[in-house]
């Protein structure tokens, strides 16, 4: 579904390496993680997933990659990924779990 959701015209889908997991030292590891990204001079954005089965339910995280305000203003928006537009994907694969199973639940 996330695959389906966000695919496009130059979005790229990969897995997150160890080392870039911010969630690599905890004890409990996702049972999947990948991120999709779409890079452009404007409107660059990134969302990540991490899903963790659990005995009888599935967590899902969904996080909007972006840089700050500021960052922006000093680097330009060419290699920094915009807040409205990651936080809009998220919200589209958020929606497309939604529709697909009424009990999830955005915390």
């Amino acid at each position: 579904m996330f695959q389906s959701t966000l695919s496009g015209r130059r979005v790229v889908f990969g897995k997150i390496d160890p080392g870039d997991d911010p969630f690599a030292g905890l004890v409990d590891q996702p049972t999947f993680s990948a991120v999709a990204s779409h890079d452009k001079n404007i409107g660059s954005w990134a969302v990540q997933i991490y899903v963790y089965e659990e005995n009888d339910f599935r967590l899902v995280e969904l996080h909007a990659v972006y840089h700050s305000g500021f960052n922006r203003a000093m680097s330009g928006t060419k290699n920094t990924y915009s807040k409205t537009a990651s936080v809009k994907n998220a919200r589209a694969v958020f929606d497309a779990l939604q529709s697909s199973d009424p009990s999830v639940v955005l915390v």
